[in-house]
């Protein structure tokens, strides 16, 4: 479960938790996640679940596009595999072999990507996709290859600019209420339903006309100037929105200047935010900068050890200056937090509140900037549920507890896990998907002795944060970690207590509706 010496070791076989069925898995240590861009748009984890969502919607798509999953599979295994660059990527990263090398394991996940979504395609084409989204009304659908039970969200986009609301009904005649967004290629249409004990439901939606702008001349809750800041109960959330947001499951409070200060179950009244370097949502850049005179790019990552930062590394939280409601409807608010963080020029974080569903959906979306310092970016994910709690993560097959269900004497400093982590509690659990990023690091956010595993318990309770990227390895890994990207994650709720069925329905959960126009 840990390596102790923090050096890379050769890939080995693995059973994919999506599919059962293939994958392989870069064992090497504080090199395992570590370029922004194209590392997150071709990630392997991010096709290898393409690949797997094909054949959870058809199982038999390995028989019938044999070509196509072989094609995928190879190129993800030649993009996984471990040494990434030529040994002077960090000494010499303007060598012509450098970036030769850079561009040949690019191109595996440029192929990857062609062939996962050519596969994907070909699966929602024989189901029935028409491939042509331009209509405003039509017939949709929607397959859950997960099989989690209660309600989920599905989403589908129609290629218009003139889509002001939707009607969506299933095929039993019953309207759900949905949501109409801004999407990239015209209109994204938001609903959820339960797919509990079933695979796929069918639905027709239809174009509605815009709802007349009317004002209540008999309330006070909005000035002149159309602001709606005034405390009332005829609109009684627009004005608490620059400062959070509250739905029948959750309470985030949060305010420009002191950054997210609760995050409140209120099922049970309890606040989640726990201990560490920061509160949830808030991202963390650390760098330790080179010495001139004294260490050059290779030495000072070389004196790392098995510290991931130097005694004089310098580690800062995002300052949230700003928090903008971006869209409040009656299936979810999406909450903008914008936070000034060092080595970015771009820190903000995406928050989705869901109102029939204990889900919150978060993506970091990062500008970051060029240096050739040592580097790393974390988002905090420590939760506390109250009472007796343990964090569990998952390689393969098997759930495990970090820091305690380990060989002892290896590292417990950092680990991957397959979906994500799970806090377990005598009363229900959090689950955390983490869709782009893979490894975590747990405890001190500081240079200090390594300890070894002991097998203590009080080692399963440390802060963990989601290792987004870092240029630590002195060798074959890129240096350079600037670009734009958006890493995603998902939290939610459950009654689950049992640690294993926990991590099951992590996996589970983790598969989202697939929606398919059929006409």
């Amino acid at each position: 479960m840990g390596n102790a010496g923090g050096s890379a070791a050769a890939p080995r076989a693995f059973v994919c938790p999506y599919c059962k069925a293939f994958g392989a898995r870069r064992q090497q240590g504080n090199g395992a996640f570590f370029k922004i861009f194209p590392a997150l748009f071709f990630c392997f984890f991010f096709f290898a679940r393409a690949v797997c969502q094909a054949r959870r919607l058809d199982p038999a798509a390995g028989e019938k596009y044999p070509a196509l999953c072989r094609e995928a599979e190879d190129a993800l295994l030649l993009y996984a595999e471990h040494t990434w660059g030529h040994s002077s990527t960090i000494t010499d990263p303007c060598d012509t072999m450098v970036l030769d090398l850079d561009m040949r394991k690019n191109s595996y996940a440029s192929k990857a990507h062609e062939a996962a979504s050519r596969l994907l395609g070909a699966v929602t084409r024989e189901k029935g996709d028409t491939l042509r989204y331009y209509n405003t009304s039509g017939t949709l659908r929607v397959l859950a290859p997960g099989g989690a039970p209660g309600p989920q969200p599905v989403e589908f986009y129609v290629e218009t600019l003139s889509l002001p609301r939707a009607c969506v009904r299933r095929d039993d005649g019953t309207e759900l209420p949905c949501q109409v967004s801004p999407h990239p290629r015209g209109r994204r249409i938001t609903f959820l339903d339960d797919f509990t004990g079933v695979c796929e439901r069918r639905y027709t939606f239809t174009e509605m006309p815009p709802l007349p702008e009317t004002l209540n001349s008999r309330r006070c809750y909005v000035g002149a100037e159309r602001v709606r800041d005034i405390v009332n109960d005829y609109d009684p959330v627009s004005f608490r929105l620059p400062y959070g947001y509250e739905n029948r499951w959750f309470r985030l409070d949060c305010r420009a200047g002191d950054g997210v200060t609760a995050l409140v179950d209120k099922r049970s009244g309890k606040n989640l935010l726990g201990p560490g370097a920061a509160p949830f949502f808030t991202p963390l850049y650390e760098v330790t900068p080179l010495r001139p005179g004294q260490t050059d790019a290779y030495e000072e990552r070389r004196l790392l050890g098995r510290n991931i930062r130097g005694p004089h590394a310098v580690l800062t939280a995002g300052r949230l200056t700003e928090v903008r409601c971006e869209e409040h409807g009656p299936v979810f608010t999406r909450l903008r937090l914008v936070y000034a963080l060092p080595g970015t020029v771009r820190a903000d974080v995406a928050v989705t509140l869901y109102e029939a569903v204990p889900r919150i959906d978060f993506a970091l979306q990062l500008g970051k900037t060029l240096s050739g310092d040592i580097e790393s970016v974390f988002l905090p994910l420590t939760l506390e549920l109250g009472g007796a709690q343990a964090l569990w993560a998952e390689k393969g097959s098997e759930p495990y507890r970090p820091g305690l269900d380990q060989l002892p004497g290896t590292c417990m400093e950092y680990t991957m896990s397959d979906t994500g982590i799970a806090f377990v509690g005598e009363g229900g659990s959090a689950l955390i998907a983490s869709r782009d990023v893979p490894l975590y690091y747990f405890g001190e956010m500081r240079a200090h002795p390594i300890r070894l595993c002991e097998n203590r318990p009080e080692d399963n309770r440390r802060p963990v944060y989601s290792w987004v990227m870092n240029n630590c390895w002195e060798t074959n890994f890129k240096l350079d970690l600037s670009g734009f990207a958006e890493y995603r994650y998902t939290l939610w709720l459950s009654a689950e207590t049992d640690p294993r069925r926990a991590m099951a329905e992590l996996t589970a959960r983790s598969f989202d509706a697939c929606a398919v126009i059929t006409g």
